[in-house]
């Protein structure tokens, strides 16, 4: 095998070798020499040899002087790396307890007054020891969109309310927090009907739009469990809820009226939805309450369908049948 590296050049490295402060790349080369040169492995031997210190001065130095470099560059590393954990230490704080990051809608309460084009906003966190620190506001095409930032607090005023006012460039027409619309031309809007309002579609025969209306009307939680059958063949487009748990007689009054309200919000939000009936079990008799278009808009006293429009409606409607 032919030396990729001459004898002087191996001579000149065989101290730095022996100190181990050769790179792995320069030490493998320097051993595949060593095992096909007889010269420069006696050298080796030699130089390793305790009775025997062939190192000049020169050597010496030139090697104390590679180790001190070593030790240095080392020691700047740490020096490096503990600044670098250090910085990123005093950032998180700096963001955790000064500046601050986004907090979720979910965890804000909030009170909004609006007159005219002055908006005052007031917020408090749920959470204990999360304090809101700014509300920021971001106004486009008549909408304003509130964001809130919070810090970590070590003390007991994070339930005292932070307070702002925003100016509005035009006539704001709706406030929203996140995805949530809580303000629309001056009515107040609760979760429930936002929920609801963005949950709304064309077209009864799309089982998993279906689902997310009955899961923002938490349909679930008053009537438990229950199965669905739509008439998507002719019109009126019809959904039938078939309750599995029995209607107990003291509370029958009452869920009827909560089928009358669910019924008239299906309708409405559903654009090409014509009739919902509601199946349940009465002291082991099945019955079942159908409300069409026309009687939703009957009770609502308005064309039921403007509530898949307009949330402000919605609202009205959720309000007059007491859900919320």
């Amino acid at each position: 095998m032919k030396n990729k590296l001459p004898c002087d050049v191996i001579e000149d490295l065989l101290p730095l070798y022996i100190e181990q402060l050769t790179s792995d790349c320069t030490k493998e080369m320097i051993e595949e020499h060593i095992e096909t040169c007889e010269k420069c492995r006696e050298k080796l031997e030699r130089m390793r040899e305790p009775s025997i210190c062939e190192r000049n001065d020169e050597e010496e130095m030139e090697i104390d002087f590679l180790k001190k470099t070593k030790r240095g560059y080392r020691k700047k590393i740490g020096i490096s790396m503990m600044l670098v954990l250090v910085l990123c230490i005093l950032v998180f704080l700096g963001k955790t307890f000064i500046v601050g990051e986004k907090v979720s809608p979910e965890l804000i309460v909030n009170h909004i007054d609006v007159k005219d084009n002055e908006i005052t906003v007031q917020a408090t966190s749920i959470v204990e020891d999360i304090k809101i620190k700014n509300i920021d506001f971001k106004e486009k095409d008549g909408i304003l969109e509130l964001t809130y930032r919070g810090v970590r607090s070590v003390t007991k005023d994070t339930t005292i309310p932070y307070e702002k006012t925003y100016s509005a460039k035009g006539k704001i027409k709706e406030i929203k927090v996140g995805n949530r619309i809580v303000w629309h031309n001056g009515k107040k809007i609760s979760k429930l009907t936002s929920d609801v309002f963005y949950s709304r579609h064309d077209y009864i025969g799309d089982p998993s739009k279906n689902a997310k209306t009955m899961e923002a009307l938490e349909v679930g939680k008053v009537f438990g469990t229950y199965e669905n059958e739509l008439q998507t063949k002719k019109e009126p487009y019809g959904w039938k809820i078939i309750l599995k748990e029995p209607i107990q007689p003291k509370e029958k009054t009452m869920k009827i009226e909560k089928m009358k309200a669910y019924s008239c919000v299906l309708l409405g939000v559903i654009r090409n939805l014509g009739e919902v009936t509601f199946e349940y079990s009465d002291l082991g008799k099945q019955e079942a309450m159908t409300i069409t278009e026309a009687e939703a808009t009957n009770y609502f006293g308005k064309n039921i369908k403007i509530i898949g429009t307009e949330i402000g409606e919605l609202e009205a409607l959720l309000d007059f049948y007491t859900l919320l």
